[in-house]
């Protein structure tokens, strides 16, 4: 039953990111539109596979663009500081796809460093820049609405 909450949500995801992204142009919605699509396919293959999803080859790499973009998405807003971070996520994914083949303390490190900076950039960032007035809280709550 979760799974069709999930697909759900990711495909209502995946909508709204669309139709920002068509609307406005913007690189945000671009990012926001990468990350949804890579929630859409887990959320296929969980419907489709169950948990036995998570362990196929390509599911780490969509369960690390997922919330990656995500975070990347809300950086754009600052000027130079999104183009490191996309750096950022490339070199873990070269490094989660090393360690696939050679490495497996190397991908795992390299997953957990990945999600743990993309979690905080996506919990800490809008509530630090609303409250430094530097977002209305209209952007917080939409970035809110993003998390749940």
């Amino acid at each position: 039953m979760m799974e069709y909450v999930t697909l759900i949500s990711s495909l209502i995801y995946l909508i709204v990111t669309i139709n920002g992204y068509y609307r406005k142009r913007e690189l945000e919605y671009l990012s926001f539109l990468i990350s949804s699509i890579a929630f859409f396919v887990i959320s296929i293959a969980l419907v489709i596979m169950g948990l036995d999803a998570l362990a196929l080859p390509y599911t780490v790499y969509l369960g690390s663009i997922y919330p990656s973009f995500l975070a990347l998405g809300l950086l754009i807003h600052k000027k130079t500081e999104w183009k490191y971070y996309l750096y950022f996520i490339i070199l873990m994914l070269v490094l989660i796809a090393i360690g696939q083949v050679a490495l497996p303390a190397l991908k795992t490190g390299a997953q957990v460093t990945l999600h743990t900076i993309s979690g905080l950039i996506i919990v800490f960032l809008p509530l630090i820049e609303v409250l430094s007035k530097r977002w209305g809280q209209a952007i917080y709550y939409s970035r809110l609405g993003d998390l749940l």
